[in-house]
C-alpha cells in the first residue's frame, strides 16, 4: 500500500514557483513517466513534466565519478516542475538533504564550477552535463537546462520577487489534503493529445495512493476554466491502476 506522508519540502519548493508558468507538476515520489502517460492518456507535453523529474537523476547519476554519494544522499525525493510559455525545456527544482555548503562539495565533485549570477549561486558545467545548477534559499536547488538561451533565471527572478500566483495558492491547498496525491499536473494549452483530432485547452491530473497501487484521474478542458476546478466543457477520465511505479 502507498500512503501519502507528510511533506515538509512541499513549502520550501512552491516558494520558488514561477507566478507565469504555464504548466507545473508537483511529484512526492519518482514515477516512470511513460508508464503513467500511457495508462492514463496524457497529452505530451504533460508527460514532458513528469519526464524531467527523473531527466535530472539521469543526469547527475551519469556524470557521478567512482564511489562519489549518489543524489539520492543530498536531494530529496520531492519534484516541481514548471515551464514557461517560450520555454523550450521544463526547469526542475529538488529539495536538499543537506546544507548548501555541503550541497556546493557535491556539485564541484560532480565538475561544476560555481558563479554569482544576478546575486543568485549558479555552478555551471565544465564538462558534459545537461544542467545549469542554482543553490537558492530554503535548501532548494534548481536545475536550469542549460540549452536554453540566456541565464535561465528570470522564472526564479518572479518567484522571488512577485507575490504567489493563484496556482501556487491551489496546489498547495490540494497538497496539503490528507491523502492528498502523489503527483499533479497541471498544464494550459493548446495542448496536442494524440486521441483526439484537434488540441485540448488545458490539463489536470492528479495520482493518488489507495491499497492496491494508484488511482488516477485526468481532466480534459476545453474551455479555459480555472485549472484547479472542474468546470463546464471537461472531459474526466479515472483508471485504478497498479503498476505505474
Amino acid at each position: 500500500t502507498v500512503e501519502t506522508a507528510p511533506d515538509p519540502a512541499r513549502t520550501r519548493l512552491l516558494a520558488w514557483l514561477d507566478p507565469d508558468a504555464v504548466a507545473v507538476a508537483y511529484l512526492r515520489m519518482p514515477l516512470r513517466a511513460d508508464a503513467v502517460a500511457v495508462v492514463y492518456g496524457l497529452p505530451p507535453r504533460a508527460e514532458d513534466l513528469l519526464e524531467a523529474a527523473s531527466d535530472v537523476d539521469e543526469a547527475l547519476e551519469a556524470v557521478r565519478q567512482g564511489d562519489a554519494p549518489s543524489a539520492k544522499t543530498w536531494l530529496g525525493p520531492q519534484t516541481l516542475v514548471t515551464a514557461s510559455l517560450m520555454a523550450k525545456k521544463p526547469l526542475v527544482l529538488r529539495p536538499l538533504t543537506v546544507a548548501r555548503e555541503e550541497a556546493a562539495v557535491r556539485l564541484e565533485a560532480l565538475g561544476l564550477e560555481r558563479q554569482e549570477v544576478e546575486s543568485f549561486e549558479v555552478w555551471m558545467p565544465r564538462r558534459v552535463f545537461p544542467y545549469r545548477v542554482v543553490l537558492l534559499e530554503g535548501e532548494v536547488a534548481g536545475f536550469l537546462p542549460a540549452s536554453d538561451p540566456g541565464t535561465g533565471l528570470p522564472p526564479l527572478i518572479a518567484a522571488r520577487d512577485r507575490p504567489p500566483s493563484d496556482v501556487e495558492t491551489q496546489l498547495d491547498e490540494l497538497l496539503a489534503i490528507p491523502a492528498g496525491p502523489v503527483a499533479a499536473v497541471f498544464a494550459a494549452g493548446p495542448l496536442l493529445h494524440l486521441d483526439f483530432d484537434q488540441a485540448v485547452l488545458a490539463v489536470r491530473f492528479e495520482l493518488r495512493p489507495t491499497p492496491g497501487g494508484f488511482e488516477g484521474q485526468i481532466a480534459l478542458l476545453e474551455l479555459l476554466d480555472d485549472l484547479l476546478e472542474f468546470g463546464e466543457g471537461e472531459m474526466a477520465i479515472t483508471r485504478d491502476h497498479a503498476g505505474v511505479d
